[in-house]
């Protein structure tokens, strides 16, 4: 079985956060590395040095992540899943989401 890893970067005082942290990952025994704030350069070097399996955000950083160019510059393909929540998504933005 890989080693999975989970990156988690929200305030653990929201709900989402808490459940991503509390319940998952430690149910799970699943390693998880917390960012303290997102920065999107940190966010994707931790992926790549770390090679996590899965990342935690908000909708708005996931957009972010649609769009941002400097993604391209780093390996994500350890990323199997990433999990959003806690907020709405624009409609509009949505669309840039989409993998085929």
């Amino acid at each position: 079985m890989k080693h999975l890893m989970g990156l988690i970067d929200e305030d653990l005082t929201y709900d989402s956060g808490l459940t991503a942290i509390l319940h998952c990952c430690s149910w799970t025994g699943i390693q998880a590395i917390i960012l303290e704030r997102f920065v999107m350069q940190d966010w994707l070097e931790t992926i790549q040095k770390h090679k996590c399996t899965f990342g935690y955000v908000v909708p708005p950083i996931v957009l972010g992540l649609a769009k941002d160019p400097m993604v391209e510059k780093y390996d994500l393909s350890s990323i199997k899943m990433i999990n959003s929540g806690a907020a709405p998504y624009d409609p509009v933005g949505k669309k840039g989401l989409m993998v085929g």
